[in-house]
């Protein structure tokens, strides 16, 4: 599996190519070693051609090829969801081949994903491990849980198939994270999984009031990547605000780089 991680601010729900140039002309400012995420949503329900709840969040899984551009700051992930994970494998390699060339990886929008599926995924794709994967952790995942020691013993057993841990609640709500819980969680995990990379989501926008929480998780990973997607909708049609967006990256990566976080990132 390729083993570079950077860390990243992610942008979920890009519908259109204009949508990923925009937030890559931001990020091609920045002079940090993070990358902008773009995170594409798709379904095993889009996959076979049926309608998604969020039409404007989810494209035609035929033209993802079209949103992914080959640039030194994207990470173009696939946010995949499915009602048949026992087939988890063979869809992830149906998308890869759609996504095209320039696809990174995967954020698995999965309640623990069968550690077999994601072995014969690996195995299977082209390059073998080429690509990265992300484990979300949402609140019917954290719900099944009855432990922080149960969560990070459920997380161990994926050292090696993913790169990324998100942490989120939310689920493209928009609903901001609770600090305490998160800071909690990253810190069982950091200690009992240290090869994972904590990805933080839930209510962030370009509001400093959204992303200020951020600075209490900073000491347990220096490198905090975090991802938004519903704050950064419009509310009469859902759709990308571009103008959120690109507010949400500078502010983002101002802050992560030197100024409410302290310091500059290397």
């Amino acid at each position: 599996m390729n083993d570079i991680v950077h860390p990243y601010i992610g942008v979920t729900g890009i519908m259109t190519p204009q949508e990923a140039r925009a937030a890559l002309r931001v990020a091609s400012t920045w002079e940090s070693n993070y990358k902008v995420m773009l995170g594409v949503l798709a379904s095993s329900k889009t996959l076979s051609g049926r309608k998604n709840k969020w039409p404007n969040r989810y494209p035609n899984p035929e033209r993802i090829a079209e949103l992914f551009v080959d640039h030194p700051k994207a990470l173009n992930f696939v946010h995949y969801s499915t009602d048949t994970p026992e087939y988890l494998a063979a869809q992830l390699l149906s998308i890869a081949k759609l996504a095209g060339p320039h696809l990174h990886g995967f954020q698995l929008n999965v309640v623990w994903p069968e550690v077999a599926e994601l072995i014969h995924f690996h195995l299977n794709s082209n390059p073998v491990g080429c690509y990265q994967l992300v484990l979300q952790l949402g609140t019917k995942a954290i719900d099944q849980c009855t432990s922080l020691e149960d969560l990070v013993a459920r997380v161990a057993l994926y050292k090696d198939l993913v790169r990324y841990i998100l942490l989120d609640c939310s689920g493209g709500k928009g609903i901001p994270f609770d600090v305490t819980l998160t800071y909690a969680r990253m810190e069982a995990l950091r200690d009992a999984c240290p090869w994972a990379h904590i990805v933080v989501a839930g209510g962030l926008s370009g509001d400093r009031e959204s992303f200020s929480p951020l600075e209490k998780l900073i000491p347990l990973q220096e490198h905090l990547s975090c991802d938004a997607e519903g704050r950064l909708r419009t509310h009469e049609d859902d759709d990308l605000n571009v103008t959120d967006m690109q507010h949400y990256l500078r502010s983002l990566h101002l802050a992560f780089a030197r100024g409410l976080f302290g310091g500059a990132m290397r």
